[in-house]
């Protein structure tokens, strides 16, 4: 198998009619860094996927999804030193970002993803336990798409930094691949599958 790629990470994510505080999160245009963490850091709570958008305004000045615009997937983190052994030293990905609590909303977090990726993951914790994870079994999968065998040394590296290796609840999961339960008990499954091809059933095989 190839080490997980940044272009392997195909996520739906809706975006409101209107923009919404958390597509105000993503690097607009003008937009720096820390005013996007400011908008994440405000609106933090339960499992949220983030359309992190560039922006391109038409004639109404609405801000509009493009091909390139970037996502964030934000969800709330138990433990973040546990969530960073799981996300960088177990799966590699890199620490792009990190606040303390002295971040303007009193709440740490973290970046992780890789540097040239159309993604990233922010976890934000929440010490005083306002808003769980809220994970499942099904609903909240984080899908990486290899296109080739998952490396059995990539599964134990993930187990070694806090994962537990589960059976998917969809078996469609398992073939050709590996569903990880991570520290905060979300899964992440890494497929054998490619993708686009993955989004073509009669090619894939998919349910």
């Amino acid at each position: 198998m190839r080490t997980p790629r940044p272009c392997c990470l195909p996520v739906s994510a809706g975006v409101p009619e209107r923009p919404g505080p958390f597509t105000r999160a993503g690097l607009a245009a003008g937009e720096d860094l820390q005013e996007a963490v400011r908008a994440a850091l405000a609106l933090h709570g339960g499992t949220c996927f983030a359309a992190i958008l560039r922006c391109h305004a038409g004639d109404d000045r609405a801000m509009k999804p493009l091909p390139t615009s970037h996502l964030r997937i934000a969800r709330p983190s138990h433990d973040l030193a546990a969530s960073e052994r799981f996300w960088a030293d177990g799966l590699g990905l890199d620490v792009l970002f990190r606040a303390d609590s002295s971040a303007e909303g009193g709440h740490a977090l973290l970046m992780v993803g890789w540097p040239d990726a159309g993604w990233h993951l922010e976890l934000v914790s929440d010490a005083g336990g306002e808003t769980q994870p809220a994970s499942t079994e099904e609903d909240h999968l984080l899908v990486l798409y290899l296109d080739g065998e998952v490396e059995a040394g990539v599964v134990s590296r993930l187990v070694d930094a806090g994962g537990t290796q589960v059976a998917a609840r969809n078996p469609y999961w398992d073939h050709g691949g590996v569903t990880i339960v991570d520290p905060d008990g979300y899964r992440l499954v890494l497929t054998s599958r490619s993708w686009p091809e993955a989004a073509n059933p009669a090619a894939s095989g998919q349910r």
